[in-house]
């Protein structure tokens, strides 16, 4: 049968901001080099038979997909493989080598779940939401609006034996609609920390800087990490869902909240209330209902448990991004 695959076993590598150098467990035989579909051009590429030296460029590629090293030979497909790779932590195989010059969007060098090495370019806090997989719960647990200002309650949990979190925190909200990032920090910020958790409580405000018909998402500053809070307690759900969708926190304006699958809470910016009947309000401007009858509190635990599910598996932000804008 003829060969149409090969595996080259990769003895070490590096990623660094500007290349990524590979040390092949045997001498090996290369005549072309790709990241997925994009050829690698000679000119950045120096290789003598065992080791190899790739520029990492940033030309030719999409925000979001994940790049794959491979070779070609002849009509051979190339896999080029790191072994024992799973021996690293997951957080421990994303590399950030730097922010790109055209936008705010990272280049990472990734080791993945199956041992290929690749590249990727998201923005920071995707990076380390969604691709790293950190070992910790993050969750927005209340909501209280006073007068023009939200006090946001987060709490986060780690693993204690693999992440340690005494770290300043600063929670921000930031735009998911365009690849140059919009982020609003908190105004105030208070802090309380157990053995292996937190509960963060912060001011923000100011919610006219808020881009008109964009989605913005909560977030949390935790050291170097940049992660988004993809959960929210049932509390904080059976407050606002179905009955309520926002907040009027800019005068002749509306801030709408709406449940996802794959961020939590979005806000968004509202010039126009179509229905106040449609879009009931919190803090006495509507009356608010206080008790559920049966019926009411089973439809509500079931599609909170629905969101919770989602809420669990990954996703990408991909879709965030307005179809057919230049975001560069």
């Amino acid at each position: 049968m003829k060969k149409i695959i090969d595996i080259l076993y990769v003895k070490s590598f590096k990623f660094s901001p500007e290349s990524l150098s590979i040390e092949f467990e045997n001498p090996v035989e290369l005549e072309k080099l790709y990241f997925e579909n994009v050829e690698i051009q000679d000119k950045n590429i120096q290789f003598d038979g065992r080791n190899l030296i790739i520029k990492v460029f940033e030309k030719d590629f999409e925000a979001y997909l994940i790049y794959h090293l491979t070779g070609k030979k002849g009509e051979i497909i190339q896999h080029i493989i790191v072994k024992n790779h799973e021996e690293k932590l997951r957080f421990e195989r994303f590399y950030d080598l730097g922010k790109i010059k055209k936008n705010d969007l990272h280049k990472i060098g990734i080791l993945d779940d199956f041992g290929s090495l690749g590249i990727k370019f998201v923005p920071k806090f995707i990076l380390d939401t969604y691709d790293r997989r950190l070992p910790l719960n993050v969750e927005l647990s209340d909501l209280t609006r006073i007068n023009q200002e939200l006090f946001v309650t987060y709490t986060i949990e780690w693993d204690e034996n693999q992440l340690n979190i005494f770290e300043k925190i600063q929670p921000f909200l930031v735009n998911m609609n365009n690849l140059k990032i919009q982020r609003i920090s908190a105004t105030d910020t208070s802090i309380t920390f157990g053995k292996n958790k937190a509960e963060i409580v912060a001011k923000f405000d100011g919610f006219e800087r808020l881009k008109f018909e964009e989605d913005y998402v909560f977030g949390l500053e935790i050291g170097t990490y940049d992660i988004l809070v993809k959960r929210t307690s049932f509390k904080l759900y059976k407050q606002f869902y179905p009955f309520y969708s926002g907040l009027r926190l800019i005068p002749e304006q509306f801030i709408e909240f709406t449940f996802t699958s794959n961020a939590g809470i979005l806000i968004n910016r509202k010039l126009h209330v179509q229905s106040k009947a449609k879009f009931p309000l919190l803090n006495g401007e509507y009356e608010s209902k206080k008790f559920f009858n049966t019926v009411e509190n089973s439809w509500l635990k079931s599609s909170y448990k629905v969101l919770e599910e989602s809420w669990i598996n990954e996703s990408t932000y991909r879709n965030f991004l307005k179809k057919g804008e230049d975001n560069d």
